[in-house]
């Protein structure tokens, strides 16, 4: 994922936590800014990191979704990640 951020001019925050208002720790994989909603797109490898606080990351300004790591097999594909980020409100002219 880090590669396709490089690519189109997204950053990419690895490790990214969030303080929910009842002091509950959210920790991501990542959070990549600019897509999502206003403070980001959080990235989890499995739903449960999440902890059940949906809820509170939108309420707080994220969008969030769970994204497998890719196999090892698998080939890099820009224009499917370019795809991805769109659906999360990127568009190619943010990145000139």
């Amino acid at each position: 994922m880090k590669q396709a951020c490089d690519e189109v001019g997204l950053g990419i925050d690895f490790r990214f936590e969030v303080t929910c208002p009842d002091g509950h720790v959210v920790r991501s994989v990542a959070r990549i800014r600019d897509v999502g909603d206003t403070n980001g797109m959080l990235v989890f490898s499995r739903v449960e990191e999440m902890g059940g606080r949906g809820e509170c990351l939108c309420s707080l300004g994220y969008g969030y979704t769970v994204y497998g790591e890719p196999g090892d097999k698998e080939v890099f594909d820009l224009e499917s990640y370019k795809e991805m980020f769109r659906d999360w409100g990127w568009t190619e002219a943010r990145a000139e």
